[in-house]
């Protein structure tokens, strides 16, 4: 995370809203919209984190292989009989103390399971990596699925207001002919009532253009205050485009290669198999090399300060069997206190040496450990196969909604050319006072119908080709 210098505010104003004025003040495309939410995404950011865990935990199983090194300071006071540090007596009064060493130890061999939890470190790297691309190719075909309901809408509101303006100009229409005596005074309710069914379509259409907006907002995350514009291009199916042409199996393979999930599952599976070589190596025993320095003070330590003599009494046995008491004159050392830093130097201390552990019986935990390692690594694999069959799935579902979609896209466009050639020829009879209006409104309501038909028809149709170029690795873009 970057820190600014708090003394530029103006600074930190631009950094930090700079980008959302710059998406208030044009519309945004497809592109935008899918670096805006992942820009804004809670999860996203959270993958990313994980991505830096994963980098930590490599560094410490790195740093497991080289030495370690610690000191330890002690210090208090031992009350009643204790122990005196300096001479393992035991004495009765009160003892400060005070110690200081440091240690150092290094491991030689640990039957392989640090070398293998780096490799595994490495790996759920590299698994926490893909885990966060996966989640931001689904959120850029989230986003462009909500981009391509927006689209839609407002085709369907610039047809549902077209809608209007045909049935006020034929309510018009019909008041002309009425008042000319051309057709009867009934045919003013028909045409009234279809001017408030296309009036009702239009806030229908209206709402669900707001729904779909306020669902893309949602995803980018963006204030409610705040506008959102889109960029509508003219969007029409490619014509060279023909869904008969995909093979479920490329494209399936294509997807193997470029679907961030299939990675990630792939990582986590070859990590499960370290783990459990790494169980399987805390069976064996482990050889670590250690040295140490020590010293340490003692009030209760005393010198040798001086000498005096003093006269010592000595029973001796005489040949008789009497005993006869004789006293001799010896040296008798004085005792004073040690200075503290004289006793650090007199109790420095050094070791060093080889500690074997070998484990003989621990409640059969490392057994245990390798075979719940095991059964990760099975549901790893479970998990991986799961996707590949979900991948598959959609894949097919994708290759033939497509072609489907085509068909349905022909179909809407040829039903909507028909519809839209019998309303105008019904225009042309209503004119002529050959039907009523009755029969004019049902032609238009034919005609409207298949607009709004061949309108999702051709974005579904447009969807799945996006969907299947996903698939193959192609970016999103309209």
């Amino acid at each position: 995370m970057r820190c600014f210098p708090s003394r530029n505010p103006v600074l930190i104003f631009l950094v930090l809203f700079f980008p959302l004025a710059l998406s208030a003040q044009h519309p945004l495309n497809l592109q935008d919209c899918i670096e805006l939410a992942r820009q804004n995404s809670i999860a996203v950011q959270q993958a990313d984190l994980a991505v830096q865990q994963a980098v930590l935990s490599k560094k410490q199983a790195v740093r497991s292989l080289t030495p370690s090194f610690n000191a330890t300071v002690n210090g208090g006071v031992q009350l009643g009989r204790t122990i005196d540090p300096t001479t393992n007596t035991f004495n009765t009064q009160n003892i400060k103390y005070n110690s200081f060493s440091l240690q150092t130890g290094m491991p030689l061999f640990a039957g392989g399971s640090r070398r293998f939890s780096i490799q595994q470190s490495h790996l759920e790297i590299e698994a926490a990596k893909y885990e966060a691309k996966a989640l931001e190719q689904d959120m850029a075909m989230t986003v462009a699925t909500a981009y391509l309901n927006i689209l839609l809408n407002e085709e369907q509101l610039f047809a549902a207001q077209a809608s209007v303006d045909l049935a006020e100009e034929q309510l018009k229409q019909t008041e002309k002919l009425i008042a000319a005596g051309s057709l009867p005074a009934n045919d003013r309710l028909e045409m009234q009532a279809q001017l408030a069914s296309a009036r009702q379509n239009l806030v229908l259409v209206q709402n669900a253009l707001q729904q779909a907006k306020l669902q893309l907002r949602q995803l980018l995350l963006l204030p409610m205050d705040e506008p959102l514009e889109i960029v509508k291009p003219d969007l029409e199916p490619p014509e060279k485009a023909d869904p008969l042409l995909f093979s479920d199996e490329e494209v399936f393979l294509a997807a193997m290669t470029n679907q961030a999930r299939i990675q990630a599952d792939e990582f986590r599976l070859q990590s499960a198999a370290k783990a459990v070589q790494i169980a399987r190596a805390r069976q064996w025993p482990s050889l670590n090399l250690f040295a140490q320095v020590n010293t340490n003070w003692s009030s209760a330590a005393r010198q040798i300060i001086g000498y005096d003599y003093a006269f010592v009494p000595l029973d001796v046995r005489l040949p008789d069997g009497s005993i006869q008491t004789f006293e001799f004159n010896q040296q008798v050392p004085l005792l004073g206190e040690n200075p503290y830093w004289n006793q650090l130097d007199q109790n420095f201390g050094q070791s060093i040496g080889l500690s074997l552990q070998i484990p003989i019986y621990n409640a059969s935990s490392a057994r245990l450990n390798v075979q719940r390692a095991q059964i990760s690594e099975l549901n790893a694999h479970l998990n991986r196969k799961q996707d590949i069959q979900n991948l598959q799935t959609s894949v097919q579902n994708a290759v033939a909604n497509a072609r489907a979609g085509r068909e349905a896209w022909l179909a809407s466009e040829n039903a909507f050319q028909s519809a839209q050639a019998s309303y105008e020829n019904a225009a042309k009879k209503f004119e002529l006072g050959a039907i009523n209006a009755y029969e004019l409104n049902a032609a238009q309501t034919r005609m409207e119908q298949a607009r709004a038909d061949l309108l999702r028809a051709k974005y579904s149709y447009i969807f799945y080709l996006k969907l299947v170029d996903f698939y193959l690795g192609k970016p999103l873009s309209l």
